[in-house]
């Protein structure tokens, strides 16, 4: 889910798969209560399919998986190569984007943590930073990070 890369590597893209089948993934169907809203990310680039052609909706998404998300959603594009890593990662370029902007993320220098499920007070301190409201909706109690860590 949400990962894109080259056939023949583990993940694969499928947005021809999309094309074809209008946004049909084998695990959602048109009667879905998230349907149009998985069809609406996936036709913007923010999220895809896992290679079976599924999308698990249910399932719950890594550190990186959101990472790729929230720098998709926003069009954040950086990329100049702050975050320097001894090994690589397929979500380096999305941390990279994601740090130039001062991203509140765990797995910028450890890709164990990138692929482990993201936590929701990381989500809510992500989403508080970028929006430039962490001192207004975040302490006015609006979002409980601490409740959610």
């Amino acid at each position: 889910m949400f990962i894109k890369k080259c056939p023949g590597s583990k993940l694969i893209d499928c947005w021809a798969f999309f094309n074809t089948v209008v946004g049909n993934f084998s695990d959602v169907n048109k009667n879905h209560y998230a349907y149009e809203t998985i069809k609406w990310a996936q036709q913007r680039g923010i999220a895809s399919c896992y290679p079976d052609g599924t999308f698990k909706p249910n399932a719950e998404i890594t550190e990186s998986q959101f990472a790729k998300m929230l720098a998709k959603f926003l069009e954040i594009k950086d990329n100049k190569g702050d975050i320097i890593n001894t090994t690589t990662h397929w979500s380096d370029g999305n941390y990279d984007s994601l740090a130039g902007y001062g991203v509140p993320l765990n797995g910028y220098f450890d890709t164990v943590i990138r692929d482990k499920p993201v936590k929701p007070g990381v989500v809510a301190q992500a989403i508080c930073h970028l929006t430039d409201n962490a001192n207004s909706y975040c302490s006015l109690g609006l979002i409980h990070i601490d409740l959610l860590a």
